[in-house]
């Protein structure tokens, strides 16, 4: 008669959990009617498209180094920052991940 007690208990267990987690409804950040929450980081920056003080804005990027993106336009990749000695790896790896090389619209019109 152990065995049977003890499926027992486990059987009551697990409805007990079942039920409780049932009860409890959907997580708070997916509530009905809950605010969606917007991701506080910035939208990367073009290089193809900013300016010169939207640039200035990037960790070691001075106004020497902005002038020097804007005259190395256009980018097909932000790597070229690196290969075309525009910016020193270190800089490249402060802003790697804060920036995009979306093609210029002509080259887009070109590939048509």
């Amino acid at each position: 008669m152990y065995r049977p007690n003890r499926i027992s208990a486990l059987l009551v267990l697990s409805i007990i959990v079942c039920a409780g987690s049932a009860l409890a409804g959907p997580p708070k950040d997916h509530a009905p009617g809950a605010a969606h929450v917007q991701s506080t980081e910035p939208a990367p920056l073009d290089l193809n498209r900013a300016k010169r003080e939207q640039l200035k804005t990037l960790p070691g990027v001075t106004d020497a180094v902005a002038t020097r993106i804007i005259a190395g336009r256009p980018y097909l990749s932000k790597a070229f920052l690196v290969t075309n000695n525009i910016v020193s790896p270190d800089v490249y790896d402060a802003i790697r991940n804060l920036v995009v090389a979306r093609p210029p619209r002509a080259m887009i019109d070109q590939k048509k």
